[in-house]
């Protein structure tokens, strides 16, 4: 006669967007004794009859894991994985004097989680866009502005700037605000 155990020693996994993990599940169960392992859902996962799946931290997710032994016995484990954005931060000033700090403009963080930079955009108070790039890895040279505008060094003032770019789950974020040019 089978039966159904709820395990109810719930796990918790909290893991920054685009991070690899491996969940671990551990049983009394002696291996030769396993019947069958399967995972819900099982689509991101590298394995679904194991103990041990890898995958990639996209979204927010609870998995159940159900392990079934030799005698028909049931055993159910609850996982939540709980994912955390990493931060990006935008500077507010920069100074391109050439004296080798705050040089320009750009956006700093870990960028594991950012698949592309759609949009870097630069905008003077009236509007005119003053730098753009679009489709650049985070960290490429081009997604930086060093405060010039067509050859010449820029004014002194604010700008406004939109940054948008896209994450390794597919979501589009965008960030608006002013940076302050200084001389």
């Amino acid at each position: 006669m089978a039966f159904t155990e709820e395990i109810v020693d719930d796990e918790i996994y909290i893991k920054f967007l685009g991070e690899a993990t491996s969940f671990e599940v551990e049983t009394s169960i002696p291996q030769d004794q396993i019947a069958s392992i399967s995972w819900s859902p099982s689509s991101n996962l590298s394995c679904t009859d194991c103990l041990n799946p890898n995958l990639i931290a996209l979204q927010n997710e609870t998995f159940i894991v159900t392990i079934t032994d030799l005698d028909g016995c049931v055993y159910e484990a609850k996982i939540e994985l709980r994912v955390l954005e990493r931060p990006i931060y935008v500077p507010n000033v920069f100074t391109p004097n050439n004296n080798g700090v705050n040089e320009y403009f750009t956006i700093f963080g870990d960028f594991e989680p950012i698949e592309i930079v759609s949009k870097f955009a630069i905008y003077d108070r009236w509007g005119n866009l003053v730098y753009k790039v679009e489709d650049k890895a985070p960290d490429d040279m081009e997604v930086r502005w060093y405060g010039d505008f067509n050859g010449q060094p820029a004014k002194q003032g604010v700008y406004a700037y939109i940054i948008n770019y896209v994450t390794v789950n597919g979501e589009t974020k965008t960030l608006v605000g002013d940076v302050t040019l200084m001389r």
